[in-house]
Formats: structure tokens, sequence, C-alpha cells
């Protein structure tokens, strides 16, 4: 039987909301972003219902990783990234906060995807690529996901990610931060 310890995780779903007043809003606010393509994301009445739809999500996720009902999830931070931003295409995290969140208005096909890295590294020296008929979640370095419009992802703040390649497609994110 195995049993699997110091799991991590990444949620994804798609939300069932009109992007057209999303994306309207990023676009206006992205008119002057700074030489690293993100700016704030504004407070804005029209993004409440994106915001609820994304705090519930977050509520599940805490739930499902063991957090109790009396959690109330805070937002601490929010901005708005165009196509590769210089910060995100090198591994990194978010310090001090327990979720993070990514939501892609904008994402065409063939756009640049969003990459995980295994926290234990070290297995990059024990598995053999080419013994392995399965990649999962025993045997991965890293693990990526593709960008969709509409899709929302959460994950620990703590797992190092990135975005891969640049690529000449279109891609829209919305990153939040927030703790529990």
């Amino acid at each position: 039987m195995i049993t699997n310890i110091f799991s991590s995780f990444v949620y994804n779903t798609i939300l069932d909301i009109d992007n057209k007043k999303i994306l309207e809003i990023c676009n206006k606010e992205l008119l002057n972003p700074s030489d690293h393509n993100q700016v704030d994301l504004p407070k804005h009445n029209q993004l409440e219902p994106l915001l609820d739809q994304i705090k519930t999500h977050v509520k599940i996720v805490a739930k499902e990783i063991g957090y109790n009902d009396k959690v109330k999830p805070v937002c601490v931070d929010s901005w708005i990234n165009i196509n590769n931003a210089r910060e995100i295409i090198k591994p990194h995290l978010h310090p001090k906060v327990d979720l993070s969140c990514v939501y892609y208005p904008l994402a065409d096909n063939n756009v640049s995807k969003i990459e995980f890295l295994n926290p234990c590294q070290q297995i990059q020296y024990v598995i053999k690529t080419d013994k392995i008929d399965n990649w999962n979640q025993y045997n991965s370095v890293t693990w990526t996901i593709e960008p969709s419009n509409n899709k929302l992802i959460i994950f620990p703040s703590w797992l190092l990610h990135y975005v891969t390649d640049k690529t000449q497609s279109k891609r829209m994110s919305i990153a939040l931060n927030y703790i529990l």
C-alpha cells in the first residue's frame, strides 16, 4: 500500500464568468504598464463577481487541505500581468502568504504555460527518464499547466513556479495572494 506523504497540489477550474468587462478594465489599466508588464489590480465594482468566485474557490481549497471553517481568506495583494512580465519568467514563490491564485481572462492558443517545480529537487538525480512509462506526482521534476480563457489556478504560495517560453500569443493573467 502506498501512503502519500509531504504532498503538494495545484487546483484548477474554469470559472463561469463573462470576461468582457474584465478584459476591458484590464486593458485600460495596462495602457501604461511598468517596464515589467504589470499593474496593480484596481478596486473596481465590476471586478467583484470575479473576486467573489475566486474567494469561493480559495475557501474550497482551504477546506480540502485541512483548514477549519473559521478560516477567512483575505486577499493581501493582486495584480495584472500581460504576456511575460519579467518577474514571472524566473522561478519564484510568494513569501508570507498561504495560497496564490492566477486567473486567465485571456489565453490564446499556444500561450506560455505555467510550470511548477517539485519541492523535492533531489528527485531529478534519482529518476531515470528512460525507465518511466507514466509521469505522475511521484516521479515528475516539473508539472506544467496550460492556461485557457477563464481558468483559475490555486496553489501553495511556497511552491516554486514560473512562466515558460515567451511566445507571441496573447496572455493576460490576474494574480492574487491570500492569507488564511
